[in-house]
């Protein structure tokens, strides 16, 4: 798929000026309390044949997810020599690392899942787990499209490939 670099950046220019020119006519005082929201939506021509649940990762000038965001990272069994190493790195998003052992025996029921899932922001899981996951975690976090991104733990620089995962947003075509 290749999109013309310019117009895209001249369709975003225009759009920005449209938004600029209405919240102006709609405000009649000159401080505007709430920012606008602009929600970009994708879709492609081609309907995907095989279900991935690796996504597309799109880096973000500005991440959704800050120092004070709560962070879920969900890893191999066995790999305990992994936790210690991401805790060294002193990472203030990732507030606690679940093995999948873990997270088979603690959220067999349906209210533990929902109760994990709300009580995190964002999941990241290691990327050679990542076809697994889906059948533990369960259909709610399919729902709340909260399905864990993926990160390499056998990355060389650990910190720089974690807080990458967290600064990006995913797309997950659908079929």
């Amino acid at each position: 798929m290749s999109l013309d670099p310019k117009l895209v950046h001249r369709a975003s220019k225009a759009l920005l000026r449209f938004i600029d020119k209405n919240t102006f006519k709609k405000s009649k005082t000159l401080l505007i309390d709430d920012p606008e929201q602009l929600h970009l939506i994708i879709s492609t021509k081609d309907v995907a044949t095989k279900e991935r649940h690796k996504p597309y990762r799109i880096p973000l000038r500005h991440p959704m997810y800050d120092e004070n965001s709560s962070v879920c990272l969900i890893i191999k069994s066995g790999h305990e020599d992994t936790v210690e190493k991401i805790k060294e790195l002193g990472i203030p998003q990732i507030k606690e690392i679940i093995t999948a052992e873990q997270l088979k025996k603690n959220c067999k029921t349906y209210e533990a899942r929902r109760q994990l899932l709300a009580t995190y922001d964002l999941f990241l899981a290691d990327d050679r787990l990542l076809n697994s996951l889906p059948k533990l975690l369960g259909s709610k976090f399919f729902k709340a499209k909260k399905l864990p991104a993926p990160v390499n733990l056998l990355s060389k620089n650990l910190k720089t490939e974690i807080t990458r995962a967290v600064s990006c947003t995913y797309f997950r075509p659908s079929k």
